[in-house]
């Protein structure tokens, strides 16, 4: 699914491997894979190149929704109705499309194009400033909060709202559905990069009987540099613990060190709030949420 242009396709791709990734977790945990195994999920992980896709995603939704737009125009009313049950399998109450059936039935097409080229651009507003965020250079500025992607989207659709007009209807309309998506690929880029260190850090338990006090003791024999947090550009956070295990995280999407704390957790242990950290989990018996 790595080359699939649909965002659908990509969400499904990185929750199949987050599947994976457990079973791969359960057998470090359990020291059940052997160096050349680990040597081959390291390489794998390696190669996985999920904000790619997603950039992938997000031009081929730009291109559907083009699409979209021009089939409407050419069908008119029809081609609403026809997109609409194509999606579910049933004819929806028109009093729910009613925006689009006046935008498609009723306006000058010179304004449906106005609708057309601003959605468009907002869509361009959008790609631009993913290719920076998911690019692995310029993360330790991009992936502040305040520039994050879903602050860009929200931007476009207040700015649309703050100055209403007919010419930017499908701008309000169509453009907030992709918000949170980047993220999901942040989480699994991150998450791929913590596996090939977890491995790395099993292959020298295995060659030295126990884990290193630092990363850097991984270089070169396990791994080619000391690897970076894909959250920010930063050496990933890594600690021996005195029980023999190792504590590892990135600093998540809130671009700060919250210490390893995935999420706060409320007196009954049941995690709150959004993701602080992503944390490579403990084989240990907890009840707090964890990683995957």
């Amino acid at each position: 699914m790595a080359e699939e242009p649909l965002l659908i396709s990509q969400l499904v791709r990185f929750a199949c491997d987050s599947i994976a990734m457990r079973a791969l977790w359960h057998g470090l945990a359990d020291h059940r894979w052997d160096d050349a195994q680990l040597a081959k999920f390291q390489d794998l992980l390696d190669r996985r190149d999920y904000a790619g896709g997603m950039l992938r995603a997000l031009e081929g939704e730009r291109a559907l929704g083009n699409e979209a737009a021009e089939y409407l125009l050419r069908r008119r009313g029809r081609g609403l109705a026809e997109l609409d049950k194509m999606g579910s399998g049933n004819p929806s109450d028109n009093s729910a499309l009613s925006p689009l059936i006046w935008l498609v039935n009723i306006v000058p097409s010179g304004w449906y194009r106005q609708n057309q080229i601003g959605f468009l651009t907002g869509w361009q507003e959008i790609l631009e400033h993913s290719r920076i965020a998911m690019n692995r250079t310029n993360r330790a500025v991009t992936l502040l909060r305040d520039s994050h992607i879903d602050r860009v989207t929200d931007d476009i659709v207040m700015r649309v709202k703050a100055n209403p007009s007919p010419f930017k209807i499908l701008v309000g309309m169509l453009l907030p559905g992709i918000s949170k998506a980047t993220g999901k690929a942040d989480r699994a880029q991150a998450t791929a990069g913590m596996a090939v260190v977890a491995c790395a850090l099993e292959r020298h338990r295995l060659a030295h009987g126990s884990f290193p006090a630092s990363l850097a003791e991984l270089v070169p024999a396990y791994l080619p540099a000391v690897p970076a947090d894909w959250m920010g550009g930063q050496p990933l956070h890594y600690q021996r613990t005195d029980d023999g295990w190792f504590r590892l995280w990135s600093i998540g999407p809130n671009g700060k060190d919250d210490g390893g704390v995935f999420r706060a957790i409320r007196d009954d242990g049941r995690g709150v709030g959004d993701d602080l950290d992503w944390v490579w989990p403990l084989p240990l018996p907890t009840r707090e949420p964890r990683l995957f």
